[in-house]
């Protein structure tokens, strides 16, 4: 069999030197169609109960000083791209007659403590990382940049109807400060640190304080 020619667009293989260093399995494709969707997978559930998921994934990490991600999905940008551009985009949308009686997120994380002490690493429920590659990195000359934002968009009617930024549920209270997640008796408190925002635009700074009373 003649070798094959790789394509010079940006594939699985340039990133993989020999066979043995490939996936399991992969699939490779391009196109210049416009509004194309590479792998369309469309799925219907109608169970009256329990969870359908049209796609599962597991990911066991078994050996020691092993790391990784149940699901990895990366975008390259190749040229000067005039539209918007994303890592990965999930969201929940609704039929004429469709609503959720229960919780409802556009996107969910969860970390999982186990029924033990955890003794040792960084742990987050969700992240948001802005990453510079090197030195030269810089980011300064954007129209606008965050390492997170929160946004109301599409019709200015619906969206005036939300009234809550940040929703925090399940928190530890106390009076004493310290650990408490929340506390529900501050008493001539100082703030001495502030974090630059835009609300609307608008630089804005949200207030911190480094004592807890």
């Amino acid at each position: 069999m003649a070798e094959r020619t790789l394509p010079t667009y940006v594939s699985p293989a340039d990133f993989y030197q020999t066979a043995l260093d490939r996936p399991l399995g992969y699939y490779e494709g391009s196109t210049s169609t416009a509004d194309i969707k590479m792998l369309h997978l469309i799925f219907d559930s109608a169970a009256t109960s329990g969870d359908a998921r049209a796609m599962y994934s597991f990911l066991t990490v078994s050996g020691a000083g092993g790391a990784g991600e149940s699901v990895r999905g990366r975008t390259l940008i190749s040229a000067a791209a005039a539209g918007s551009v994303h890592g990965g985009h999930f969201g929940v949308e609704f039929g004429a007659a469709g609503q959720a009686s229960g919780q409802c997120a556009g996107m969910r994380a969860t970390l999982m403590i186990p029924n033990s002490a955890l003794g040792a690493g960084i742990y987050y429920g969700g992240m948001s990382e802005i990453y510079a590659e090197g030195a030269s990195s810089d980011i300064s000359g954007t129209t606008a940049h965050a390492i997170h934002a929160f946004i109301c968009a599409g019709n200015t009617t619906g969206t005036d109807t939300a009234e809550c930024a940040l929703l925090f549920a399940g928190l530890e209270t106390g009076t004493t400060g310290g650990t408490d997640l929340v506390d529900t008796g501050p008493a001539n408190v100082t703030c001495d640190l502030k974090v630059r925002c835009l609300v609307n635009g608008t630089v804005a700074w949200l207030m911190f304080c480094t004592t807890d009373s």
